[in-house]
């Protein structure tokens, strides 16, 4: 699957799952996002957020009116390293200095990827944070499981389905959760759909990973593309 010469985000289905419309090789597509860290590193996502929350505070305080600010995607396994709280926060006033209320400009700072709005004018600054991030416990909830709640929310369109997950270790181990023959049953009964998760920097077919065997030239998995929006790979 290659890179997406169109992405729009076309906004939340849920507090967990992003829509979006690309187009790839002239062909339009829909997109579903849900990005998922392990309930064991919940620690390592509060501390991301934290900082996140104190860059955005500080901006608020140089920005006239209230903006929301969607957290797109977000690498906090390299990206915390890298991040400059103060940096951030020019960035975040810098673009919404420009917008019109109504107006959102897609912010890239390192691996974090955000859509900031202008919700209404006024004479002060108030910045409302979305992070749209599930925290799952693999023990209790199953890939199949998941699957089902998010092409369900999304009403069974038909489009491409891309889990990301955020953490350090996996959630799912992939090849543990395809030997339930369930979850490869379910996705042969959809056809029309394409499965991704994403992690440890690796873009991985679930459907071709799972249920075919994998083809000379073809590899179920490959490098994702580490300077990009994380929904293409290489």
């Amino acid at each position: 699957m290659g890179a997406f010469q169109d992405l729009v985000f076309q906004g939340a289905v849920t507090s967990k799952l992003l829509r979006f419309s690309v187009t790839q090789d002239g062909v339009a597509r829909i997109l579903y996002l849900a990005s998922v860290i392990s309930a064991e590193e919940k620690p390592a996502w509060q501390a991301f957020q934290d900082v996140l929350d104190f860059s955005v505070k500080s901006a608020a305080s140089g920005m006239l009116g209230i903006f929301g600010l969607d957290i797109l995607s977000a690498d906090i396994q390299n990206g915390i390293q890298h991040f400059n709280t103060q940096d951030f926060s020019t960035l975040l006033i810098n673009h919404g200095r420009r917008l019109q209320v109504g107006q959102r400009a897609v912010i890239r700072y390192d691996q974090v990827f955000c859509l900031l709005h202008k919700r209404v004018a006024a004479d002060w600054g108030k910045i409302e944070v979305a992070s749209h991030v599930e925290i799952v416990n693999p023990g209790k909830t199953r890939l199949l499981g998941f699957l089902k709640r998010i092409i369900g929310a999304a009403g069974q369109e038909k489009g491409i389905y891309l889990i990301h997950d955020l953490g350090l270790l996996p959630a799912w181990e992939l090849e543990q959760e395809m030997q339930d023959k369930k979850l490869c049953d379910f996705l042969q009964q959809n056809p029309g759909n394409i499965y991704f998760y994403r992690t440890e920097g690796q873009l991985r077919d679930i459907l071709v990973q799972g249920c075919h065997p994998r083809e000379s030239g073809d590899p179920a998995e490959s490098k994702a593309n580490s300077a990009g929006f994380p929904l293409s790979r290489e």
